[in-house]
């Protein structure tokens, strides 16, 4: 892939960050819980099936200001950190949270929010400045309600949730994969992906990472 990683974000007027240079290597993660069940009278147990954890993902990011790397933006370190922290760190002032963030490389589209951020320092210029970093991120999986419900079109699916019926079963016939079922829970505001009422028009959104 030899475009750029670019982080949108969804805080007041938007900001976009895109890395100077990109990761060798991304790691997403998806988790399933169960909970563990002792058989009457045997020490054998069964898993129950519990619920799907969000996805994460993380990677790190290197930003250099030795001159190694030539300069596209005009931008120092300091300046490039305080435009990332902008669109995954910092509080937005109408919701006093952090923002929801969209990360874009080549096919891979995640929804979520920011969990981490570490900075490691290796090069300083004689002034103390920064020289060089390397950043460590991770993100947490998550839908943009209002997106989502601003999307009700040809791009996202409207179903009524039938009776004996799954939240999972739903994700994996419209996604091909059930672990979605917690970002579809709360892009439609269920308090739980389990005991859902039949009757509940779900929205599913076009993308779900």
């Amino acid at each position: 892939m030899s475009d750029k990683i670019k982080i949108d974000s969804s805080s007041s007027g938007g900001s976009l960050f895109s890395t100077q240079i990109n990761p060798s290597s991304v790691r997403i993660s998806k988790k399933v819980s169960y909970e563990n069940i002792t058989s009457f009278g045997s020490d054998q147990y069964f898993s129950k099936y519990k619920h799907h954890e969000p996805s994460q993902m993380s990677f790190e990011i290197y930003m250099d200001d030795t001159g190694v790397i030539p300069q596209t933006d005009g931008l120092t370190i300091v300046q490039r950190i305080e435009k990332l922290e902008s669109a995954v760190y910092l509080l937005q002032q109408d919701k006093k949270e952090p923002g929801l963030v969209k990360i874009i490389w080549g096919p891979t589209i995640f929804h979520g929010r920011a969990e981490s951020i570490d900075y490691d320092y290796t090069m300083f210029n004689s002034d103390g400045s920064p020289l060089r970093v390397k950043i460590t991120l991770s993100f947490v999986g998550s839908f943009e309600k209002s997106t989502v419900q601003a999307s009700v079109n040809s791009k996202a699916s409207v179903v009524t949730f039938s009776a004996g019926e799954t939240l999972a079963d739903y994700c994996d016939k419209t996604y091909g994969d059930p672990s979605y079922c917690v970002d579809v829970a709360l892009a439609n505001g269920l308090s739980s992906i389990r005991n859902v009422d039949p009757g509940t028009v779900l929205i599913f959104h076009e993308l779900v990472r």
